[in-house]
């Protein structure tokens, strides 16, 4: 007998003993001796589970003293199955039990199935794996072994332990059974997992026909034909379910559209992508981006443009790829949407593009791209278009594109606005060629221009230098030495140092005779600053050299400008002593009659008293008087004047009625002490001694230890002695302390030795000679000379402190003729100080009592700027108004009084009032104030809610030239949170990661990163929004809450 015939002999008497065996337990069963028995069993089949239960518990008990007795054992059994089927809470208290004490009994194997399938139902399958993994297969027939395997493989697959799954499931897929369907739908599901694609595939087509399986199947089979890149078969193989199902039509749409999509059948693609879209309610970035490149590649590029964002939230290809498509749609757009605003986002992504690198030739096109872009469209607030220019020169050095690439560099170099990062670049470049050179000259240049016009004259010097070191463009070149010139002159205003303006009349000459320097208009001003520089060295001689040569040019300057230079003439005449030439030149300047009209009047009264013409002197300051009365800081003066010539025409009446105009009207200046001792003389002359010594007393109560005190005492030596009393005179001296020192020696040596130093410009030796006769004479006649002298050495050795103890000093004492320049000093020193409560007094004093225009003007300044710093928002309003009725100031400061009227008004919310004050701002100056004023109409623009205009105000801030890095970087925060407000995030974000990237400023950077923060949460709230339920998932699990599937499920 061979091998085989023997297997078949030996299999055919197992399968006999187990036949006997079954057949035998089934007799035993219904064979049974006990009666009652056998009716509790009936009720069991009949599924009569309550009352059987209770004749087993009944049949148990009868025979408790025999623990082994077989119908106890079956009735204990039995009475267990019955609580597992009425689902009693002691079921499988009573199965365990029941192995306990029947550990060896036949019904053991039963029970620990029994076990397994009560766990199973009740989805604890890590207990039920453990109770079927004690059944022994053998002692099972052929249903309860597919059950087995069936519900310990589902058990295993729901505790992820897919090979053993797999393997029950294998075991009777193929078996003729109610499991079979189930066993193959899960073990190609498995297979499916496992990318097992067609193992998958042959057993979900055996599926097809089944009433369970059949609807579902052929999801996976159109999705194993995408999965296998079987594009078409997928295609021809969905298309057809979408009309026989709704329930899987997001899935079958999505295979669709991808798989036309695979194969570059783009626009077959859009109706499919677009409705998967539509279902779905919530799109992956993958899917974004196929949907964006479907409509990119089908020349739909605004609806492109609405999906590439969606893709780019990462730091992967997928965004990469996003960006650069993205950019190319902005860029395919421009030419119908305007241009600049298109480009300047196609820009944004370029530059994001380049930065991911991860595709190399992507990487490179757009980089290329970007720069050449900032470039195009000349906005570089950080000199993005320098540094890109120059990374993609240095990263690819052998690019077909580099030639280009200079050229665009040059141009750059040429047209940039943030000249200091431009000089940063330029200067790292080792070898510069003829046109880097001309770019360099112009950067350096305009950023010596813009320091200047910020005040900062030392280093607008340093660059006008550099500039100058490459002298490729004439007219730049004959500019640098002009702005040098501005700028030396801008500091010797600055710090009262007079050698500087030597520096600035050489520069001012220097230009003058550069070639072409007549075709520039700067050419005027030349002449007429070398005028002014000479005027303020006291070469009166050769300042009217200048001047006079600037209103010869004729040149079509201002008639204000050619008014002040026909006084300056004036003047400069008047101080050579050539009276009659002054004459007429202030006659010149009261012709044009533009500006200082009171003064011209006021000087050519005092030249015509100093060429004898006293009756034309008093004429012309009545009219004077007449015609600025109350309105011209002269009129003190005037009015002194006119009585002094009175008096000189013989006309006493009229001299001690101007003399009295003076005290009354004008009781704090220069002239009041001076005109109160004239009033005293007159009376003397008058014979009215009593009047006259109640005046003189006045002086000496007002002004003690001045000139006019001691003269009030010589005085009343000669009306005592006209009185004959003496004695009088005597008693009158005891009472004024410092009358007793005799006359002869009131010039103290001290004080004559250390003014002489002064008047020789040696303050060193004057300081020590001063404080000696501070120190030795501290009731001495001259110390309110002497603390002022002596505070004019500190000012100038930059003794701050000691020079304000001094100029303090001065300003306590009664008005005196050191009272002006004092409180100037002594105001500006604590503002420098940032001593502003202190300051601000000082300067309305200055205001109230200043002689000279200039000194008012500064007065005013002053306690503008004070009031802001001090948030005294009222006063400070009113401060600022008063400054920009002015004359005789910049542009600029006009700027900065409008600037705080505006800031002002927005501090009080009146943001109409703001705004006008903010674009006045902007017609006056292109310096920093510009830009911040540009910055508050921004951020009021944003107030409102008017996002698209804050934006547009935002870019005309970055892209002024001059640029200013502070307000760029606070305007790109602004220009974030315009973006957020439209809810565009994407480029809210953009321009935060640009001022993170570029910017310097700490501050800056930190809020940057904290409302990237905050963006990301807003982001995360509108999508929770819009994902209120995700599409479906394809992968489905048949569970007992299916109830199409519950069969499967069904109890025993």
């Amino acid at each position: 007998m061979d091998k085989r015939s023997a297997l078949y002999v030996f299999l055919i008497g197992i399968l006999f003993l187990i036949c006997i065996a079954v057949f035998s337990q089934q007799t035993a069963i219904y064979t049974h001796p006990d009666a009652d028995f056998k009716s509790a069993l009936e009720l069991f089949q009949k599924q009569k589970f309550g009352s059987a239960q209770k004749q087993f518990s009944r049949i148990s008990n009868r025979y408790q003293n025999e623990p082994n007795n077989l119908v106890r054992v079956d009735a204990e059994y039995y009475a267990a199955l019955c609580a597992l089927e009425l689902f009693n809470k002691d079921a499988e208290l009573l199965l365990k039990s029941f192995i306990a004490d029947h550990p060896e009994g036949p019904r053991v194997q039963a029970v620990y199935f029994h076990l397994g399938k009560y766990n199973y139902r009740k989805k604890q399958y890590n207990k039920a794996l453990e109770w079927f993994s004690k059944v022994d297969v053998y002692d099972l027939n052929n249903e309860e072994l597919s059950e087995l395997y069936f519900k310990r493989g589902y058990s295993y697959f729901e505790e992820d332990s897919m090979e053993k799954a797999k393997k029950d499931f294998f075991e009777i897929k193929d078996i003729d059974n109610k499991y079979a369907a189930p066993s193959t739908y899960y073990f190609g599901h498995i297979s499916y997992l496992e990318k097992n694609y067609q193992t998958a595939m042959q057993h979900f087509v055996k599926l097809k026909k089944n009433e369970n399986f059949g609807p579902i199947v052929p999801y996976y089979i159109a999705q194993i034909f995408y999965l296998q890149q079987k594009y078409d078969s997928a295609i021809a193989y969905a298309i057809p379910l979408l009309d026989s199902t709704t329930k899987r039509v997001v899935e079958l749409t999505k295979i669709i559209g991808e798989s036309y999509y695979r194969t570059s059948r783009y626009k077959e693609s859009l109706p499919y992508l677009e409705k998967y879209k539509s279902y779905a309610s919530y799109l992956k970035r993958p899917e974004w981006y196929q949907l964006g490149f479907a409509y990119y590649n089908s020349a739909d590029y605004i609806k492109a443009v609405e999906c590439f964002p969606n893709a780019t939230g990462g730091n992967d290809s997928i965004a990469q790829n996003a960006y650069y498509h993205l950019a190319d749609c902005y860029i395919k757009r421009s030419p119908y949407t305007g241009g600049k605003a298109e480009k300047m986002l196609a820009k944004n992504c370029f530059e994001i593009a380049a930065k991911l690198d991860l595709d190399k030739t992507i990487t490179e096109d757009a980089l290329f791209n970007y720069a050449k872009l900032c470039y195009e469209l000349s906005f570089s607030p950080f000199n993005e278009a320098i540094l890109a220019l120059h990374q993609y020169i240095d990263k690819y050095p052998n690019s077909p594109r580099i030639d280009e690439c200079y050229k665009y560099l040059v141009s750059v170099y040429l047209s940039t606005k943030n000249y200091q990062e431009a000089m940063t670049s330029i200067e790292s470049i080792k070898a510069l060629n003829d046109e880097m050179k001309g770019a360099y000259q112009k950067i350096a240049f305009m950023r010596g221009l813009q320091l200047y016009s910020n005040n900062h004259p030392q280093e607008a010097i340093s660059y006008l230098n550099k500039s100058l070191t490459h002298p490729s463009n004439r007219d730049f070149t004959s500019l640098a030495h002009y702005w040098k010139g501005e700028s030396f002159y801008q500091l010797a205003e600055k710090d009262g140092v007079a050698f500087k303006l030597d520096s600035a009349i050489t520069e001012y000459k220097t230009f003058l005779s550069s070639p072409g320097a007549i075709n520039n208009n700067e050419f005027y001003a030349a002449n007429y600053n070398l005028g002014y520089a000479n005027f303020k060295k006291t070469n009166y001689t050769e300042a009217n050299v200048w001047f006079r040569k600037y209103v010869g040019l004729k040149s079509g300057e201002p008639k204000e400008k050619m008014n002040d230079a026909y006084l300056r003439i004036g003047d400069n005449f008047f101080m050579t002593k050539d009276y009659n030439n002054a004459v007429d030149y202030y006659d010149e300047a009261l012709k044009t009659g533009k500006r200082d009209v009171d003064y011209a009047m006021y000087q050519k009264s005092l030249a015509l008293g100093l060429i004898g013409k006293r009756e034309a002197k008093a004429k012309t300051l009545s009219e004077f008087l007449t015609n600025y009365s109350g309105k011209s800081k002269y009129e003190a003066a005037g009015k002194f004047e006119l009585a002094a010539t009175y008096l000189q025409l013989g006309n006493e009446d009229n001299a001690l009625a101007y003399y009295k105009k003076v005290v009354a009207e004008h009781p704090e200046c220069s002239y009041t002490g001076k005109s109160l001792l004239q009033i005293g003389l007159i009376q003397s002359e008058k014979k009215d001694f009593d009047g006259a010594l109640a005046t003189l007393d006045k002086v000496l109560a007002a002004y003690p230890k001045t000139n006019e005190a001691f003269e009030a005492i010589r005085a009343m030596k000669d009306i005592y002695r006209a009185k004959s009393d003496m004695e009088g005179y005597e008693t009158k001296l005891k009472n004024i302390p410092y009358a007793a020192v005799s006359l002869a020696s009131l010039d103290s040596s001290n004080y004559d030795v250390a003014f002489d130093y002064y008047d020789k410009d040696d303050c060193e030796n004057a300081h020590k000679y001063f404080t000696k006769y501070i120190t030795k004479y501290p009731d001495g006649i001259f110390m309110t000379h002497a603390m002022y002298y002596k505070a004019e050495c500190d000012y100038n050795a930059e003794n701050q402190d000691a020079a304000l103890s001094g100029y303090q000093y001065v300003i306590g004492k009664p008005y005196n003729q050191f009272t002006e320049s004092s409180l100037l000093k002594a105001s500006s020193i604590n503002f420098k100080n940032k001593n502003y409560q202190n300051a601000l007094p000082q300067y309305i004093r200055l205001a109230q009592v200043a002689e000279y225009p200039a000194n008012v003007n500064e007065a005013r300044i002053g306690e503008m700027r004070c009031q802001w710093l001090l948030a005294n928002y009222d006063s400070a309003k009113m401060a600022a108004q008063k400054v920009t009725t002015l004359e005789k100031v910049s542009n600029d400061i006009k700027a900065e009084a409008h600037l705080i009227i505006g800031k002002c008004y927005s501090e009080i919310k009146y943001y109409d009032m703001a705004t006008k004050e903010f674009l006045n701002v902007t017609y006056l100056t292109t310096s920093e104030k510009n830009a911040e004023a540009k910055y508050n109409i921004a951020y009021v623009q944003f107030l409102n809610e008017q996002y698209k205009e804050s934006q547009k105000t935002v870019f005309e801030l970055i892209s002024q030239e001059p640029s200013y890095e502070y307000w760029v970087g606070k305007g790109f925060i602004l220009l974030s949170d315009d973006y957020a407000g439209l809810k565009d995030f994407f480029n809210a974000k953009y321009a935060l990661q640009k001022l993170i990237d570029k910017s310097s400023n700490a501050e800056f950077i930190a809020v940057a990163k904290e409302k990237l923060n905050k963006i990301a949460e807003l982001e995360k709230a509108e999508q929770d929004k819009k994902q209120q339920k995700k599409t479906e998932d394809l992968n489905i699990q048949f569970t007992p809450e299916n109830p199409k599937d519950s069969t499967l499920y069904k109890q025993e």
